[in-house]
């Protein structure tokens, strides 16, 4: 019987160590925001005559911007306008030949007829 040649050894060197994958690198820190403050003032629209309506609202209107009671009638274009819902380039809204501001004054509605405020009768 033949004898089998002998298989040569074959030595397998180690794997090399893997290297280890690099720190990333820190992300820089946040500037710190500056905190919002408030303006110091509050910018409001125009209101040259300061009755309360901007001078646009006065235009849009047909009042003036420059008098705080367009129509005279002792009633601030603002208050006309805001509050008692009168015209307030008509110094007379119910026709009724008292001025909006007298009426107003002496309790009575400026848009028609009885009081301003009318109490309830128990």
């Amino acid at each position: 019987m033949e004898e089998e040649p002998e298989e040569p050894e074959v030595t397998v060197p180690p794997l090399p160590e893997p290297e280890p994958e690099p720190e990333p690198e820190p992300l820089p820190e946040p500037e710190p925001e500056e905190p919002l403050e408030p303006p110091d003032e509050v910018m409001l629209p125009p209101d040259a005559d300061s009755d309360g309506l901007s001078d646009a609202e006065e235009r849009r209107l047909g009042t003036n911007p420059q008098s705080v009671d367009t129509d005279n009638d002792e009633l601030s274009d603002r208050d006309e306008v805001e509050i008692y819902g009168t015209d307030p380039i008509n110094p007379d809204t119910d026709g009724d030949s008292f001025l909006d501001g007298q009426e107003v004054k002496a309790g009575y509605n400026p848009n028609g007829t009885g009081r301003l405020f009318e109490v309830p009768q128990q």
